[in-house]
């Protein structure tokens, strides 16, 4: 009588691993989610370029709307976040899309401790070589997240 091999052969240790790997990375990503971020919220970002220079106006909206700011101009808004949790936060904001590199904020990464609040000041800089379209505006967009993360 011939005897069994009784070992995993190669395509069930490969199988194995790859079901360890996964549930490792989704627990990891499970605890994260979780535990690590305690907000977030994105805010659309639009700013109108007027085909003029002389124009300039404001928005009065919740959102992140700019206005019209001509190049060169510089437009700032403001946001209030604040720590509802009982434990310190740290305050991240980042910005995507076509205005990423124009935006920027005063005071970034920083600290929150349970119920303080913050201002924090986002400024936009419409670059000069911004081309201009003839009789239209031109809107650029992005996206700002704000995200407070367990310390």
């Amino acid at each position: 009588m011939a005897k069994k091999n009784k070992s995993l052969g190669l395509n069930k240790i490969i199988i194995l691993c790859a079901i360890v790997f996964i549930l490792g990375i989704g627990g990891t990503l499970w605890f994260y989610a979780l535990y690590s971020v305690a907000w977030v919220d994105y805010l659309p970002i639009e700013v109108h370029i007027p085909n003029t220079t002389t124009k300039v106006g404001f928005a009065a909206d919740p959102n992140f709307n700019f206005g019209q700011v001509p190049p060169t101009g510089i437009a700032k808004k403001e946001i209030h976040v604040w720590n509802e949790n009982k434990y310190p936060v740290r305050v991240e904001f980042r910005v995507t899309g076509e205005v990423a590199s124009w935006v920027y904020v005063e005071d970034n990464n920083f600290i929150l401790q349970p119920d303080e609040n913050k201002k924090m000041n986002v400024f936009l800089k419409v670059p000069a070589n911004i081309p201009l379209a003839k009789g239209v505006e031109d809107v650029y967009t992005g996206e700002a997240r704000i995200r407070q993360l367990r310390i």
